[in-house]
Order: structure tokens, then sequence, then C-alpha cells
């Protein structure tokens, strides 16, 4: 998807070249063309989704005024590219967010990013000062484990 609002149509076909080429040289396919769509402020913002057998991930990259749209399209191919050359099911953007459900689960969970990041690491800092759970970092391989508190929510009938 393509969002542009408020700038010539150039811009998009630009940045779409500079993507389907780049993919296209590094053996993926693009199955759709991008789209422009409605946006009520001036400027442009690219998302590519990528599908796999088991998941999809997102990237995306913003156009501003004087950034040429081969960068821009560069900045989403490198985010996708850095993805796919990683051994993580998971993006750097979505592993902090998974934690505290982690936490909150019954028993082992563990998954594999992208990156370790340091807002990662600050969101598991956080979560073990206020749950009993430690996580498990390994750095090497970018994996994140935790043994979950199996919590329950408490409702009136299960108090009775």
């Amino acid at each position: 998807m393509l969002g542009l609002s408020g700038l010539p149509l150039h811009i998009i076909d630009r940045e779409e070249a500079h993507i389907r080429t780049r993919l296209e040289e590094a053996g993926y396919a693009i199955e759709r063309r991008f789209e422009p769509v409605v946006s009520p402020g001036q400027g442009n913002v690219l998302f590519l989704k990528g599908e796999y057998e088991d998941g999809v991930a997102g990237f995306s990259a913003l156009g501003k005024k004087g950034k040429p749209a081969e960068k821009v399209a560069d900045d989403l191919c490198r985010q996708f590219f850095d993805f796919e050359n990683s051994n993580g099911s998971v993006d750097k953007h979505l592993a902090d967010q998974l934690l505290l459900y982690m936490a909150l689960a019954e028993g082992d969970s563990i998954f594999v990013t992208e990156k370790v990041t340091s807002h990662l690491m600050t969101n598991i800092e956080i979560i073990e000062k206020f749950l009993p759970v430690h996580f498990t970092v390994d750095r090497v391989v970018h994996s994140i484990a935790v043994t979950g508190t199996a919590y329950t929510v408490q409702t009136k009938e299960s108090q009775q």
C-alpha cells in the first residue's frame, strides 16, 4: 500500500518501480500494484506486507519533504531485507508487545526475534518488576523465553 496525498502521482510510480526492482533482483515478487490512498494531509507512506506460511509481517517507511522517492523505497526494502535475513519469526517491533502476554500465560513461551532492541530489554525489566517472572534472553540467536504466571481473571462466580 502506498499512501500519497497532495503530491504528484509520479512519486508513487518512482517508489513502486524502485521497490519492484530491488525485490525482484533478490528473488521476491510483488503480487499487487501499489495503490494510492486518500489522506487529509500532505505526504506519503509506504507499507509492504510480507506473507509467510504461518503469518504476516509489515514494514513501513515515511516520505518527507526533500527526501527522494527512491530513498523512501530503500528504507522500506532495508526493513524487509533485515527481517528476511534474520532467523526471527517475530519482527523487532512486535517482540516487545508479546512480552506481557508471555508473562501472563501458563507454561513456557519462547520466540526468536529479528533483533534484541533496547526497547525490548526495557519492557522485560519493567515486567520483571511487576510480575514474578524472569525472562531469558539469548543475544546470539535473539530468543526470548519465560515461564508464565498462569494468570487468571477472578470473576464473582469463581470467587464463590
